[in-house]
């Protein structure tokens, strides 16, 4: 038997005063319901909120619905298996309808106690205002131990996107290694090594597509890169998370191009807070019906104390037209 457990059903307000800017959230309801036994486990979960943002420049008042199911199931005794399905939808209403309707289900095997493996597939459908866009992506990963603190992970993927104007394939690999001692001073050495490569190939009717909640987590405040490259500017969009407000640009943050790529430098006393997730929008330029070949790698090293961290990364990315 399902048990429910109520949340909230009483309407509560929550403000915050920033220069220029007000957020309140009206918590309209919210009812979660889960059962678990030893190997199961289910979830339901519906919310609803209705946010106003006094924010300058104004940001129009919106309504969010949102529904999570999840079903989990764990097999064997001593080497485990796995699987988890969730579904959810999600609805905002402002000045125009955004809606997405995703599905996630996940296989994960300890085949060894050093080696292991995860199946992934995900199915994810965004309707805005009656543009419709719909991704099925799948991946394969596999965790190998290979010497005491020595670990590799090789996943493979596959996306197949159908947009209005056209579709999308990409298709790919990536390697990664990471070692880990610890030294002297108890102090930890970190490495790691990765390179990838994969493909895409466009069958588009126009030369702009939308990015939609590209994320990115706030760790420090510095840099943060946009994955794409040929980013059209004036039509970058920053919320703090999926579902969150609109941050002001010049005040939470600003763009910055360096090179074929953005970078968004986040100011301190604003919005934005350490630990929190960036849902990124925009447009970039693509070359219709043409085939990329991209080719990545990261180089890191970092040596932690229990005071101190100190880290060195180097990142390249290079596009080639097939």
């Amino acid at each position: 038997m399902l048990t429910w457990r109520e949340l909230s059903s009483e309407v509560e307000s929550i403000g915050a005063a920033f220069p220029s800017r007000r957020f309140e959230t009206r918590q309209l309801i919210e009812y979660s319901g889960q059962r678990f036994t030893n190997r199961s486990q289910v979830l339901l979960r519906l919310r609803e909120e209705e946010v106003t943002d006094d924010s300058f420049p104004p940001v129009p008042d919106y309504r969010i619905r949102e529904a999570t199911g999840m079903f989990g199931r764990r097999f064997g005794v001593y080497l485990e298996k796995n699987l988890r399905t969730t579904l959810r939808y999600f609805e905002r209403n402002s000045d125009s309808l955004f809606e997405s309707l995703s599905a996630n289900t996940a296989f994960d095997w300890a085949v060894t106690e050093t080696l292991s493996t995860l199946l992934q597939h995900d199915f994810n459908r965004i309707d805005t205002d009656g543009l419709v866009t719909t991704e099925n992506r799948g991946s394969f990963s596999l965790n190998h131990q290979l010497w005491g603190s020595l670990h590799s992970n090789l996943n493979l993927f596959g996306t197949e996107s159908s947009r209005d104007d056209g579709d999308l394939t990409t298709y790919g690999g990536r390697l990664s290694l990471a070692y880990k001692k610890r030294v002297a001073w108890d102090s930890r050495l970190l490495i790691d090594l990765a390179g990838g490569y994969q493909v895409q190939s466009n069958d588009l009717t126009q030369r702009f597509l939308p990015v939609r909640n590209e994320l990115l987590a706030v760790s420090r405040f510095s840099q943060l890169f946009l994955q794409e490259t040929r980013i059209l500017e004036e039509t970058i969009e920053i919320a703090l998370g999926v579902d969150g407000p609109l941050l002001v640009e010049g005040f939470d943050y600003e763009v910055d191009p360096i090179g074929d790529r953005i970078a968004i430098n986040i100011f301190p006393g604003g919005l934005v807070t350490i630990g929190d997730v960036l849902a990124v929008r925009y447009d970039f330029v693509v070359d219709p019906s043409a085939e990329i070949g991209t080719t990545n790698y990261r180089v890191g090293v970092g040596w932690n104390f229990p005071w101190l961290q100190i880290r060195y990364e180097h990142d390249r990315r290079q596009d080639k037209l097939l």
